[in-house]
């Protein structure tokens, strides 16, 4: 999963005849990846005591899930918003960026600009994460990645190392 573009962008990228009428800029809640990338990568942040804070506007909607984002700017005409390449579908319309269409094709030839990697994080590490890991990066998971709509970096094969059982701390957290 080597990136998850964002389909959908702000309202820098509309024309001067369009902000005649009101925009409706929506946004994801604070704490949201897709909204860390969106300040990340437009740099909706400003700057205080060294440290950069995100300045979306305050007259955005917030919205919870990638879901009611949708909805959201499926039923208002003048709605903007952002999400993930693999979330979109034909309820919304995204836009071109330098007159490119965000496309799994556009991201990996790199003609569509705005992308993102995807992280997978965990506190701990043992074999069967190790093997899920390896797993999701093969090409056995590529069909499944791309049938979600996201880009798979698949490179090689997966052979499983077999791990048994589930970890203690996952049975019993509190051990």
């Amino acid at each position: 999963m080597k990136k998850y573009a964002l389909g959908l962008l702000a309202g820098l990228l509309l024309s001067i005849n369009a902000m005649a009428e009101n925009i409706f800029p929506v946004s994801r809640e604070m704490g949201s990846g897709t909204r860390g990338a969106f300040v990340e990568i437009f740099e909706i942040h400003k700057k205080v005591k060294d440290k950069k804070l995100d300045a979306t506007t305050q007259k955005a909607e917030v919205t919870n899930s990638t879901g009611v984002m949708l909805t959201t700017i499926a039923n208002s005409k003048n709605a903007i918003g952002y999400i993930s390449l693999g979330s979109l579908n034909d309820s919304v319309k995204a836009l071109k960026i330098d007159n490119i269409a965000p496309s799994v094709e556009n991201i990996n030839n790199k003609s569509y600009k705005i992308s993102r990697p995807f992280n997978v994080v965990t506190k701990t590490t043992n074999p069967l994460i190790e093997d899920f890991l390896k797993y999701s990066t093969s090409t056995q998971a590529k069909p499944i990645v791309e049938k979600a709509g996201y880009i798979a970096v698949a490179k090689t094969s997966f052979t499983s190392t077999q791990p048994r059982g589930i970890p203690k701390h996952i049975i019993n957290p509190c051990q």
